[in-house]
């Protein structure tokens, strides 16, 4: 069990770095100042909520400072969010498929993309005793081995295990940016690349 733990704590490590890497390594400015996140239903409620949940992402990804995640001073700014933001669409991720079962269309998933005002975010950061994290960023490489049991494989790009994994990685590496309309099927690996 405690090998389970430490790998389970290994993989999560891993996921962190990606993600701070994705936003590191190939975000233009315009990039680092939008976030995707997943809300239910378009209405103002549901839409506050991911104004806060993006603000977060954003701090995150500008500043590249970790902490940031779960500060309570940025929590108390989330009913602020909606100041902060340029733009923000939607896209319904039951696109093609009827509303159905009675459920509403308050009920249907949507990702919401949010790009925040540049200017704002980095005063933001200020405020909290932040800088923006200058350019050029490190890019960072992840080499990840799975266990799992008996199986043991290093994760690969373009290897006939981990599947799974990679789109994890991938989706991971992608939260937080806004890819444009429409956004793409298939995720490119590495998603830094």
């Amino acid at each position: 069990m405690h090998g389970s733990l430490a790998r389970i704590a290994v993989f999560v490590a891993t996921l962190l770095l990606v993600v701070l890497a994705r936003g590191a390594s190939v975000a233009g400015a315009d990039e680092l100042y939008a976030a995707r996140t997943i809300v239910t239903g378009q209405g103002e409620e549901n839409r506050a909520g991911g104004f806060a949940t993006a603000l977060e992402a954003v701090l995150v990804k500008v500043s590249g400072d970790p902490r940031l995640l779960g500060d309570p001073r940025v929590e108390a700014m989330a009913g602020e969010a909606g100041s902060f933001v340029e733009a923000f669409r939607y896209r319904d991720r039951m696109a093609g498929i009827p509303v159905h079962d009675e459920q509403g269309t308050r009920d249907r998933p949507y990702d919401l993309f949010v790009t925040f005002r540049p200017d704002k975010i980095d005063a933001l950061l200020r405020s909290l005793g932040r800088e923006k994290w200058p350019t050029p960023r490190p890019r960072v490489a992840v080499f990840l081995k799975v266990e799992n049991g008996a199986t043991r494989y290093l994760l690969a790009s373009d290897g006939k295990r981990g599947r799974d994994q990679r789109e994890s990685l991938a989706a991971a590496a992608e939260r937080g940016s806004a890819c444009r309309s429409p956004c793409p099927a298939k995720r490119r690996w590495p998603p830094w690349a």
